[in-house]
């Protein structure tokens, strides 16, 4: 994530949302540290330690736990943007830590929502038919990330947002053909992926059927597999 883009996160999480009982609740708490916006030649990472035989996050994990002191180069931003419109359907399935890659643009609607500005590209007004809908899966709440912001952004009942959120403990429907073809609008600005090799295989095959039916599904501008 560049630099950027995590301050934005972080001071949007700690904004405060107003909640259905009325009264005022902060998204999530974090240390003064993380949220600042002062220069600073210390960043906080959060890796997921998949574990494998020689794989990286392991081996940083083992560096951690032994402070053996290990140093890394790092280099990036790396990867285009997601693009975002001004205006239009944008569409994000996001399975387990898939979703992660959308919480920068559920902060920014979240601030555009509350009235907060933090910089001059938060100036910039979203139309009134933009809308971000975002399909999230995990396997059970426990297993969640960033779902707690989300929730509190679906209860502003906004309608540049709706939340889709699908739990695998609760025999939730699956997402194949038959309900992306309930659910796909009948235009979009961008439609994005970031899940399991198995979710992209499915969604690549029920895309092939449906585009006669959506168009959209054949652009690769439109349709992005992050």
């Amino acid at each position: 994530m560049a630099k950027d883009q995590y301050e934005n996160m972080c001071a949007a999480m700690e904004s405060q949302i107003a909640v259905n009982e009325g009264g005022h609740e902060k998204v999530i708490r974090l240390e003064q540290s993380l949220y600042s916006l002062q220069n600073s030649t210390n960043f906080s990472l959060t890796i997921k330690a998949y574990m494998a035989v020689n794989g990286l996050s392991k081996q940083m994990f083992a560096a951690s736990t032994n402070k053996d002191g290990s140093e890394y180069m790092c280099k990036g931003p790396m990867g285009k943007s997601l693009g975002v419109a001004r205006s239009g359907q944008h569409l994000a399935f996001g399975a387990g830590t898939g979703a992660i890659t959308f919480m920068d643009l559920s902060a920014y609607v979240a601030r555009f929502v509350m009235g907060e500005v933090v910089d001059e590209v938060d100036a910039l007004k979203l139309e009134d038919d933009f809308k971000f809908t975002f399909y999230v899966t995990y396997f059970n709440r426990n297993q969640s990330c960033g779902l707690r912001l989300l929730e509190l952004l679906q209860q502003l009942k906004s309608m540049h947002f709706e939340l889709v959120l699908r739990l695998s403990d609760q025999k939730s429907r699956r997402w194949d053909k038959g309900f992306l073809e309930e659910r796909l609008p009948a235009t979009c600005e961008k439609l994005w992926i970031c899940g399991t090799p198995m979710m992209n295989e499915v969604f690549e095959k029920a895309f092939h059927n449906l585009a006669p039916q959506f168009p959209y599904l054949k652009d690769l501008e439109v349709v992005q597999v992050l």
